[in-house]
């Protein structure tokens, strides 16, 4: 298949996976899984049992299965870009064309071509976790960038368009790997991390190239897990989970009514993006609340009047009066326009 039809078809098979999740991101959750089936059948079968889409199906049919909650809160709260992105390339990039080339290969060389590349990045971690096998590697192991690059390159001639980062700790290498997402476009990209590495600037570059996201790993409550993996750990994956899902638009307030968040050591626990909070107490909770939100409103409705002036100004600059000639000329956030 040549570059223009394979982009052509790409786009074809991207505007329809995009109306699917549109529409199972709006309504029932069950609507959507039903024509995604019925597309994953269309391009699987021959190569997936027929007691897999059987399975499929029962899980779509069945609103009170936990793999169909699961997938009602992917399609709900995931970004869409990325879920479209990560989606196109797993289904119509692994499962529709590189299904054909690997079933190809396989028969060629009489071997068997796996459906993703398993690499580890690096056997570095920043934890000891008890019971962890990569703690016992040591810090020394590192693949280079070239190396993981020519493994991509060589498994999507093979048919293969799925990656999964493990380790150590592949964060480590998070730079690396966002240059490999940003390589290969056509690659779903997946990694398990213990999450203490994911800070602002990861969360943009996981926006930007959309083809990558994380699964992050705990072994239960703060007790339970912070046994295990160390003092601390659970409450860094609770601020990285708040980075992942946050977006501009998010603000709010949050109300602790615990008197022992007045003590230093508990409030060395709180994120350092609530370095704002103050003390208050339940009598005067809600002026606070009310101040809050007060604030917030007057300065929306500050960005807005700025937001219309800017475009304002910025289109009559552009613009010449056809009558004299002149150009009207305005500086970027005036509140008139002088000729």
């Amino acid at each position: 298949m040549n570059k223009i039809t394979h982009a052509a078809e790409r786009k074809a098979f991207q505007t329809v996976l995009n109306k699917m999740i549109d529409r199972g991101s709006e309504k029932d959750v069950a609507d959507m899984a039903e024509s995604l089936l019925s597309l994953i059948h269309k391009i699987m079968k021959g190569t997936w049992k027929e007691s897999t889409f059987t399975t499929l199906q029962a899980i779509a049919d069945d609103p009170e299965n936990k793999w169909h909650r699961y997938t009602e809160r992917i399609l709900k709260n995931t970004d869409k870009g990325i879920l479209s992105t990560f989606l196109l390339n797993a289904a119509y990039e692994g499962g529709f064309r590189g299904s054909v080339t690997a079933a190809e290969t396989s028969e060629k060389y009489n071997c068997n071509v796996p459906w993703i590349v398993l690499m580890d990045p690096t056997t570095a971690c920043n934890y000891h976790c008890i019971g962890c096998w990569a703690a016992e590697y040591g810090n020394k192991h590192n693949l280079s960038f070239e190396d993981m690059d020519r493994v991509l390159t060589e498994g999507k001639e093979l048919g293969i368009h799925a990656c999964l980062f493990t380790g150590g700790e592949p964060l480590i290498r998070k730079k690396d790997i966002i240059r490999l997402c940003e390589k290969h476009r056509d690659v779903a990209f997946h990694a398990f991390t213990n999450g203490s590495l994911i800070d602002d600037e990861f969360c943009k570059d996981l926006l930007r190239v959309q083809n990558f996201f994380v699964s992050v790993s705990v072994e239960g409550y703060a007790d339970t897990n912070d046994a295990r993996r160390g003092e601390g750990h659970f409450n860094k994956v609770m601020q990285a989970a708040g980075r992942l899902i946050r977006t501009q638009d998010d603000v709010g307030v949050i109300l602790l009514l615990d008197e022992r968040f007045r003590y230093r050591e508990n409030l060395a626990l709180f994120p350092r993006e609530w370095a704002d909070y103050s003390l208050t107490d339940f009598g005067s909770s809600h002026q606070k609340i009310r101040a809050f939100w007060e604030s917030r409103e007057k300065r929306a409705v500050c960005q807005i009047k700025v937001a219309k002036c800017d475009q304002q100004c910025y289109s009559i600059t552009k613009e010449r009066t056809p009558a004299c000639g002149r150009i009207i000329q305005a500086k970027k956030g005036d509140n008139h326009v002088k000729t």
